[in-house]
Protein backbone atom coordinates (compact mmCIF):
# COMPACT_ATOMS: atom_id res chain seq x y z
CA UNK A 1 0.00 0.00 0.00
CA UNK A 2 2.92 2.38 -0.62
CA UNK A 3 3.44 3.62 2.93
CA UNK A 4 -0.22 3.87 3.93
CA UNK A 5 -0.95 3.26 7.58
CA UNK A 6 -4.38 2.32 8.81
CA UNK A 7 -5.12 3.80 12.20
CA UNK A 8 -7.42 2.45 14.88
CA UNK A 9 -9.65 4.76 16.88
CA UNK A 10 -6.92 5.22 19.52
CA UNK A 11 -4.57 6.43 16.74
CA UNK A 12 -2.18 3.50 17.11
CA UNK A 13 -1.26 1.62 13.94
CA UNK A 14 -3.46 -1.38 13.13
CA UNK A 15 -1.62 -4.58 13.78
CA UNK A 16 -3.47 -7.29 11.90
CA UNK A 17 -5.31 -7.66 8.62
CA UNK A 18 -8.73 -7.77 10.31
CA UNK A 19 -8.14 -4.33 11.83
CA UNK A 20 -6.91 -3.03 8.50
CA UNK A 21 -10.01 -4.38 6.72
CA UNK A 22 -12.31 -2.82 9.31
CA UNK A 23 -10.55 0.52 8.96
CA UNK A 24 -10.67 0.29 5.16
CA UNK A 25 -14.42 -0.35 5.37
CA UNK A 26 -14.92 2.70 7.58
CA UNK A 27 -12.77 4.83 5.29
CA UNK A 28 -14.81 3.71 2.26
CA UNK A 29 -18.05 4.59 4.06
CA UNK A 30 -16.64 8.00 4.98
CA UNK A 31 -15.71 8.71 1.37
CA UNK A 32 -19.15 7.64 0.14
CA UNK A 33 -20.83 10.04 2.56
CA UNK A 34 -18.77 12.83 1.04
CA UNK A 35 -20.33 12.12 -2.36
CA UNK A 36 -23.33 14.38 -2.86
CA UNK A 37 -26.17 13.13 -5.08
CA UNK A 38 -28.86 15.44 -6.43
CA UNK A 39 -31.97 13.38 -7.13
CA UNK A 40 -34.44 15.06 -9.50
CA UNK A 41 -38.01 13.82 -9.60
CA UNK A 42 -41.57 14.35 -8.47
CA UNK A 43 -42.22 15.61 -4.95
CA UNK A 44 -42.79 13.34 -1.96
CA UNK A 45 -46.55 14.01 -1.95
CA UNK A 46 -47.06 12.97 -5.57
CA UNK A 47 -48.81 9.67 -6.24
CA UNK A 48 -47.05 7.34 -8.61
CA UNK A 49 -44.32 4.86 -9.30
CA UNK A 50 -41.31 7.18 -9.32
CA UNK A 51 -42.26 8.61 -5.93
CA UNK A 52 -42.54 5.04 -4.62
CA UNK A 53 -39.06 4.25 -5.98
CA UNK A 54 -37.58 7.35 -4.33
CA UNK A 55 -39.37 6.46 -1.06
CA UNK A 56 -37.77 3.00 -1.25
CA UNK A 57 -34.35 4.63 -1.79
CA UNK A 58 -34.91 6.76 1.32
CA UNK A 59 -35.40 3.59 3.38
CA UNK A 60 -32.41 1.79 1.88
CA UNK A 61 -28.78 1.52 2.86
CA UNK A 62 -27.70 3.70 -0.07
CA UNK A 63 -29.56 6.73 1.36
CA UNK A 64 -27.46 6.44 4.52
CA UNK A 65 -24.16 5.90 2.67
CA UNK A 66 -24.37 8.96 0.42
CA UNK A 67 -25.47 12.55 0.89
CA UNK A 68 -28.73 13.11 -1.02
CA UNK A 69 -30.75 16.19 -1.93
CA UNK A 70 -34.19 15.64 -3.45
CA UNK A 71 -35.20 18.33 -5.97
CA UNK A 72 -38.93 18.17 -6.67
CA UNK A 73 -40.00 19.13 -10.19
CA UNK A 74 -43.67 18.23 -9.93
CA UNK A 75 -46.65 18.50 -7.57
CA UNK A 76 -49.94 16.90 -8.61
CA UNK A 77 -52.12 18.83 -6.15
CA UNK A 78 -53.36 21.41 -8.65
CA UNK A 79 -52.26 23.54 -11.60
CA UNK A 80 -50.75 26.36 -9.52
CA UNK A 81 -48.68 23.90 -7.47
CA UNK A 82 -47.45 22.26 -10.69
CA UNK A 83 -46.16 25.61 -11.97
CA UNK A 84 -44.64 26.57 -8.62
CA UNK A 85 -42.84 23.22 -8.31
CA UNK A 86 -41.35 23.53 -11.81
CA UNK A 87 -40.28 27.16 -11.33
CA UNK A 88 -38.76 26.36 -7.93
CA UNK A 89 -36.77 23.49 -9.49
CA UNK A 90 -35.51 25.75 -12.30
CA UNK A 91 -34.45 28.45 -9.83
CA UNK A 92 -32.77 26.10 -7.34
CA UNK A 93 -31.39 23.77 -10.03
CA UNK A 94 -28.18 25.64 -10.94
CA UNK A 95 -27.12 26.01 -7.29
CA UNK A 96 -27.93 22.39 -6.36
CA UNK A 97 -26.32 21.04 -9.55
CA UNK A 98 -23.14 22.99 -8.80
CA UNK A 99 -22.90 21.31 -5.37
CA UNK A 100 -23.63 17.79 -6.64
CA UNK A 101 -21.12 15.12 -7.62
CA UNK A 102 -23.89 13.10 -9.26
CA UNK A 103 -27.17 14.32 -10.76
CA UNK A 104 -29.69 11.47 -10.88
CA UNK A 105 -32.87 12.26 -12.85
CA UNK A 106 -36.07 10.21 -12.53
CA UNK A 107 -38.44 10.66 -15.40
CA UNK A 108 -40.59 9.17 -18.10
CA UNK A 109 -41.52 10.23 -21.61
CA UNK A 110 -43.51 13.24 -22.73
CA UNK A 111 -44.32 15.97 -20.19
CA UNK A 112 -42.09 14.57 -17.45
CA UNK A 113 -39.07 14.54 -19.76
CA UNK A 114 -39.85 17.99 -21.16
CA UNK A 115 -40.19 19.38 -17.60
CA UNK A 116 -36.80 17.94 -16.59
CA UNK A 117 -34.99 18.73 -19.85
CA UNK A 118 -33.84 22.23 -18.73
CA UNK A 119 -32.30 20.68 -15.59
CA UNK A 120 -30.62 17.94 -17.63
CA UNK A 121 -29.18 20.52 -20.01
CA UNK A 122 -28.02 22.70 -17.08
CA UNK A 123 -26.27 19.71 -15.49
CA UNK A 124 -24.61 18.77 -18.77
CA UNK A 125 -23.45 22.33 -19.44
CA UNK A 126 -22.15 22.81 -15.90
CA UNK A 127 -20.26 19.50 -15.95
CA UNK A 128 -18.59 20.27 -19.27
CA UNK A 129 -17.39 23.64 -17.99
CA UNK A 130 -15.56 21.93 -15.11
CA UNK A 131 -13.66 19.40 -17.24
Amino acid sequence: MHGSTFLQSDSSPATNSEDKNAQLCCETMRRRAEIHVLMVGPGPNVRGGITAVIAAYRQSKIWKEYSFTWLSTYDDRGPVRKIVAALRAYLLGPYLISRADIVHVHGVFRKSFIRKLPLILMAKAMRESHL
